[in-house]
């Protein structure tokens, strides 16, 4: 079990910064091969030398070492903390696909994310997180609500704070 859990923790330690471009995408209801190894009820913390990164929950986790993928599904909650160990981030998904290699993640289903220091929310169905580029994006449809305006669209772009993003096909209401 120690092993197991030695594997995951590796699988998933570059969560903090990750997506997969659309047609890498891997179904996250296409999980007939067996995994090698699968976690229940996962609470784990991310830290380095001096800070705590992130929380990652999920009821179910399956690590697949031919494909590189490690996958979560049900209940999914990652919060990304500030230098100053404050929340900064709170992203809940259905599901999550994390590629093993580049540290890209996709996450599917009813997506939330919302930002404390942006105080604003985005919704999808959809969400790459880009580890080398640092931003998350999606072609689906997205609603953003932040203290100055409700957007609407498809498409969507931004830094992974939410702080500077992008609607393609917009519709909204500034206040």
């Amino acid at each position: 079990m120690k092993s197991k859990l030695i594997i995951f923790l590796m699988a998933i330690s570059g969560l903090l910064a990750c997506s997969k471009t659309e047609e890498e995408a891997f179904d996250p209801g296409d999980l007939s091969n067996k995994p090698d190894h699968s976690l229940a009820n996962i609470n784990i913390d991310l830290a380095d030398s001096t800070s705590r990164k992130a929380n990652i929950k999920a009821d179910s986790a399956f690590v697949y070492l031919k494909d590189n993928i490690t996958a979560m599904k049900h209940n999914i909650e990652v919060i990304i903390f500030s230098p100053s160990n404050k929340p900064m981030l709170k992203l809940t998904a259905d599901s999550v696909i994390i590629d093993d290699n580049t540290k890209n993640m996709t996450a599917f289903g009813k997506i939330l994310v919302k930002s404390d220091e942006q105080a604003t929310t985005l919704q999808t169905s959809k969400l790459d997180w880009d580890n080398t580029n640092r931003i998350v994006y999606t072609k689906e449809y997205v609603k953003i609500v932040s203290p100055r305006e409700v957007l609407q669209g498809y498409g969507f772009e931004s830094d992974e704070k939410l702080s500077y993003y992008k609607i393609y096909k917009v519709i909204g209401e500034q206040k």
